[in-house]
């Protein structure tokens, strides 16, 4: 998947406001595309975000089925993908005990199914579901289409 030109626009909050026509903000405040503004940061965890406190993208600057949601903003510690998927169109079963990843479900838009280890849970706006690694898993879209997202992250056994 590959965003399309201006995707994955990143300001800092507290730039956000500071953010003029001269530096190349749009109407709305919203950097131009290829604006980058970034603060000082000494935490080395934080640098590999290249110094941003936060990082946006929009679903509408990417092609094909799936989006790459947690990879696009450089996320750390969690893994995110938006699927948008065709009417009737059937997943790919897969468990993650290769990645040790439990799994939350969100649907955003229409209906469909998760088939896990050979039960259906239905799928809408408003419902989420959390799967662990070791069930096997398959989300199949319903006769309008489905689109989801996907957020991942491994189990070490805390909540904090």
């Amino acid at each position: 998947m590959v965003p399309r030109p201006g995707a994955g626009l990143r300001v800092t909050s507290s730039q956000r406001g500071r953010a003029g026509a001269a530096r190349g903000a749009t109407p709305s405040g919203v950097p131009a595309p290829g604006t980058c503004y970034s603060e000082p940061v000494h935490d080395p965890f934080i640098q590999r975000r290249r110094r941003v406190t936060y990082s946006v993208i929009d679903v509408k600057d990417f092609e094909g089925r799936r989006t790459p949601v947690a990879k696009a903003l450089e996320a750390l510690a969690i893994k995110a993908n938006q699927f948008d998927s065709e009417p009737g169109q059937l997943g790919h079963e897969h468990d993650e005990l290769t990645t040790g990843q439990e799994e939350l479900f969100v649907p955003l838009r229409g209906t469909g199914y998760l088939q896990i280890d050979g039960e259906t849970v239905d799928l809408e706006p408003g419902r989420y579901v959390l799967v662990q690694p070791s069930a096997r898993r398959r989300v199949d879209a319903g006769p309008e289409g489905l689109s989801y997202l996907v957020i991942g992250a491994r189990v070490d056994g805390t909540t904090d």
